[in-house]
């Protein structure tokens, strides 16, 4: 983890990021957020089923984030997982086929 514009970020290789935790707010919006790469399908999901927590974040949405108000109780559980999604969407194949034998074990 590392600092990218002012907020923890998750990179993968110290290349590609795929979780940005907004503590503070972002520019005037001023609530914690998490921004993570995301599943189209899921990300429609969450957004319809629950918009008081879930949104299209700024600059990322484009690349398929989504953004999770961590304010309202968002279930750490479910953070994990999506947390977890995002990595398999952002890293290379050689380190998803790595997870996925240290997780069958």
């Amino acid at each position: 983890m590392s600092a990218s514009h002012g907020a923890p970020t998750f990179f993968i290789r110290d290349q590609r990021s795929f979780v940005t935790v907004w503590i503070e707010g972002h520019h005037k919006v001023h609530f914690p957020r998490l921004w993570t790469a995301c599943v189209p399908e899921v990300r429609e999901h969450l957004i319809e089923q629950r918009p008081e927590i879930f949104f299209l974040p700024a600059y990322v949405a484009h690349r398929g984030w989504i953004g999770a108000r961590l304010d309202p109780g968002l279930d750490f559980d479910e953070l994990a997982d999506l947390s977890h999604d995002a990595y398999r969407l952002v890293a290379p194949r050689s380190l998803v086929q790595s997870l996925d034998q240290t997780e069958i074990q």
